[in-house]
């Protein structure tokens, strides 16, 4: 390969590398990355290098990302390879007399070459190439104005500040206010910030998330991808729903006494929103709470811990006082009633010994 043929290939692989740059730059900023995020995480991957662990969460956090991530690792390692044998190529092949022969060639290709650049940063031209860019996007990557933009701003363990751009809002949100959702009390989740039309909201029980809203969130990383993430959210919420009734799993017996997993799909109303302290779940039914799963994360149980729906628990007590509590849709109607009956600790007995 002659030395100006080596300086034109090189110069096209470099404007091809700097297009890919703008691809992948584009792709990024339609999931939710700002554009300086956007360009750092490209530059780092096309590179291979400064894609740090704590940095990375934010590709990771979504898997759209990943894929575009996925396809900049690849397409950068091939380019990197390309440029590095074609620079030895250039110095290989070069002698001073070819150089100066040369020198208008050179000049001329890499002026073409910066022409070419100077142009695409003219507004009209930079939006057509954004254009096309997204709609090879959608195509390619599946990507779609129509789904809702992630956005992991900070992580804190498990849980995570994240910023929801809706384009779509959930079916189990639709018109309904932040009170009647409930995500605090069903889903351990914050609304930290509402923004609508570049104005940010005062938050109260009231507020209804509306499409093209910008809503900051904090809470578990999988539970908010799970309820707010593309063709997600309705079948996560819903999930939560399906069948008032508990479901108990007995693991072993002790004598009167058993250990239990209770599916909580929903909580009985004397437990609901109170921490387990300010409960008679052991005073009045003896039953001690051992572990709580809650979107398979465990959690630790301690005197404040609110048991919540959906949650999944091992406990242990009497077998009659698990099974009247958790499966007695409305505990506070059975205590209006039939106030005279023997206490539950006595009815745990007798059964025993009817069993014995």
């Amino acid at each position: 390969m002659n030395f100006i043929n080596a300086i034109l290939i090189m110069v096209i692989i470099l404007l091809i590398y700097l297009a890919l740059i703008k691809i992948y730059m584009t792709l990024f900023i339609m999931t939710g990355l700002s554009r300086q995020k956007a360009r750092f995480q490209v530059v780092s991957l096309i590179t291979g290098v400064g894609f740090t662990t704590s940095e990375s969460e934010i590709i990771t956090f979504d898997k759209r990302r990943r894929n575009i991530a996925l396809a900049a690792m690849v397409t950068g390692m091939i380019f990197n390879v390309v440029i590095i044998g074609l620079l030895i190529n250039i110095f290989v092949s070069l002698n001073t007399q070819q150089a100066e022969e040369s020198l208008v060639v050179v000049i001329l290709i890499i002026s073409i070459a910066v022409a070419l650049l100077l142009i695409s940063k003219i507004p009209p031209v930079n939006r057509g190439i954004n254009a096309l860019i997204e709609w090879l996007a959608k195509k390619i990557f599946k990507l779609d104005s129509r789904y809702n933009v992630l956005t992991l701003l900070d992580n804190y363990g498990k849980e995570a500040i994240v910023e929801v751009l809706f384009n779509k809002i959930p079916d189990f949100m639709e018109d309904k206010s932040l009170a009647e959702i409930a995500l605090k009390a069903k889903y351990n989740i914050n609304v930290m910030m509402v923004k609508r039309k570049n104005r940010v909201l005062e938050i109260n029980k009231d507020t209804i998330i509306q499409k093209g809203d910008l809503v900051l969130v904090f809470g578990s990383r999988q539970v908010i991808h799970n309820l707010f993430s593309p063709a997600n959210g309705t079948a996560y919420a819903t999930a939560l729903k399906i069948g008032s009734q508990n479901t108990i799993h007995y693991i072993d017996n002790y004598g009167q006494d058993a250990m239990a997993e209770i599916e909580c799909h929903t909580v009985p109303d004397i437990l609901r929103n109170k921490p387990l302290c300010e409960t008679v779940i052991r005073s009045k039914y003896f039953i001690t709470v051992l572990k709580i799963k809650r979107f398979n994360t465990s959690i630790t149980v301690n005197k404040d811990t609110i048991i919540r729906d959906g949650d999944v628990i091992i406990a242990i007590g009497p077998h009659a006082n698990i099974h009247t509590l958790f499966t007695t849709p409305k505990q506070s109607d059975a205590e209006e009633t039939n106030t005279d009956e023997p206490s539950l600790k006595e009815e745990a007995a007798s059964e025993n010994k009817e069993v014995k």
